[in-house]
């Protein structure tokens, strides 16, 4: 349970910085596909 716990409590900020990674990284796709 320990294990599983803070299992959690690493992927909660993970997830939120992978949010945002993917939102930049859509984001510069759409960009990039606009200059072209």
């Amino acid at each position: 349970m320990v294990e599983t716990h803070s299992y959690t409590q690493i992927l909660g900020p993970d997830k939120m910085r992978f949010r945002i990674n993917f939102k930049f990284f859509s984001c510069a796709i759409f960009i990039s596909s606009l200059v072209t």
